[in-house]
């Protein structure tokens, strides 16, 4: 984000709760693999990401 001019230094990741999904339109999911709250009526899609290789 940084190389387009977005900040994100003062954010930091949050928990999926069920609330927040029940509040939104869509939901979509990093690699969750059924992990993360499904809640019927919301749209949901879950893209597969590889893990990032190992940096030393």
């Amino acid at each position: 984000m940084a190389e387009n001019g977005v900040d994100l230094s003062p954010e930091s990741p949050k928990p999926l709760t069920d609330e927040l999904v029940a509040a939104a339109d869509l939901v979509v999911t990093l690699s969750c693999g059924g992990a993360c709250p499904v809640l019927p009526g919301i749209r949901h899609l879950d893209r597969t990401v590889p893990d990032p290789p190992d940096v030393p």
